[in-house]
Order: structure tokens, then C-alpha cells, then sequence
């Protein structure tokens, strides 16, 4: 279904699949190539924003802060429910990795590296917003993967795991939303949910 959210008129969520999103997101290496025209990449979509939020930034999270959290409002009302958690998706660098950053990109040094907790930032924010929503690190990325790899389910797989707090939970009664800056493939999402269904040995 459509979500009537003023200034993004791309938002949607699937209640057959349970996935929804907020705004269009077009890499800007179409742009290089020339098979996606700037002014579609700049005006239909959010990507610049998107790409802003990557860095990590307090203001350019807080873009999004608001208009997703009025998705998460209309998402729970179309269940029916009060309350959710929020399961921030990991980035692909582990936090064991020595090159994890919880600072925003640096724009002035070449290479300096995007905010690698920017989705757990987003969650918190959201969390303090509505009533009835909180935040979990549920899902863990306990080895690194190579950005922008198309890897396999099966293969992002051996790259999670699940945080500590999960045995205190009812998966069987709790809403749990997994949250993610973009989602392409959903192989990260995917891989989650079955790390999930593996350790509760769910069919």
C-alpha cells in the first residue's frame, strides 16, 4: 500500500512480504555511466540525502528522522499494534574490524571512511520519538564484507550473528522491524531473519 507521507511520494510497505521503504535510491554510478540522467538521479529520488546519511552526520540522519517515523506510525496502525522494536541491520564492517568508525566521514581527507553505527544513530533518534518504540542490536556483524559485494544469502550468513539480548525476547508476540539505510537485494535483511530461524530451529 501506498503510505501518504508528505514529500515522498514513493513510500510503500507490502504487508504479503512485510517490507516496506521510505524513498528511491539510484547509485550515482548510473549517473557516470550515463544510464540514469542527473536530473532523475537529483529530483526523483533521495539519493544525495542518502548518500549525506551514510556519512554519518547528525543533521543529515535527522533528515529522515521524521517522516520515518510517521512510516512506522501509519506500518503499526495498518497492523494493528502499539509497540515495535527496532533492529538497526549492521553496516559491513565488523566492529571488531579496526577500520569501524562511529564518526562521520571527514569530506576535507581522501578515504576517510563513512559512519559505520549511522543506522544504530538513526534507530536511536527514532526510538525516542514514539511512544511504544524501542531500539535492540540483535543482529551483529562478526566479520567484515567487502562494501558493495553481491554476495549469496548463504554467504552473508556466515558474517552474522545474534546479539545477547535476543534470549530475552518473544519472537512468537514482539514486532521487530528491521531497519536498513538501503536495500537492494535484501540479502543482508534475508540473512538476518534466517540466522534468527536457525537459532530458535524454526522450519
Amino acid at each position: 500500500m501506498n503510505l501518504p507521507i508528505l514529500g515522498f511520494p514513493h513510500a510503500y510497505f507490502d504487508d504479503q512480504t512485510m517490507r516496506g521503504f521510505l524513498a528511491h535510491y539510484y547509485p550515482y554510478d548510473a549517473v557516470r555511466a550515463g544510464t540514469l540522467a542527473p536530473d532523475r538521479w537529483r529530483n526523483e529520488s533521495y539519493s544525495g540525502e542518502i548518500l549525506d546519511f551514510k556519512e554519518g552526520r547528525d543533521q543529515h540522519i535527522s533528515v529522515f528522522t521524521e517522516p520515518f517515523d510517521m512510516m512506522i506510525g501509519l506500518v503499526l496502525d495498518h497492523l494493528r499494534m502499539s509497540s515495535a522494536t527496532l533492529v538497526p541491520l549492521p553496516s559491513s564492517r565488523a566492529k571488531s574490524d579496526a577500520a569501524y568508525s562511529r564518526i562521520p566521514r571527514n569530506k576535507t581527507r581522501p578515504g576517510s571512511p563513512n559512519r559505520d553505527d549511522r543506522v544504530e544513530v538513526f534507530c536511536q533518534k527514532l526510538a525516542t520519538r514514539r511512544s511504544g518504540l524501542s531500539w535492540r542490536e540483535l543482529i551483529v556483524r562478526v566479520q567484515s564484507k567487502p562494501e558493495k559485494a553481491d554476495w549469496a544469502t548463504a554467504q552473508m550468513l556466515q558474517t552474522l550473528d545474534l546479539g545477547s539480548a535476543v534470549q530475552r525476547l518473544n519472537f512468537n508476540t514482539e514486532l521487530f522491524l528491521l531497519v536498513d539505510d538501503v536495500a537492494t537485494t535484501y540479502t543482508t535483511a534475508n540473512a538476518a531473519i534466517e540466522r534468527r530461524a536457525r537459532y530458535f530451529h524454526i522450519p
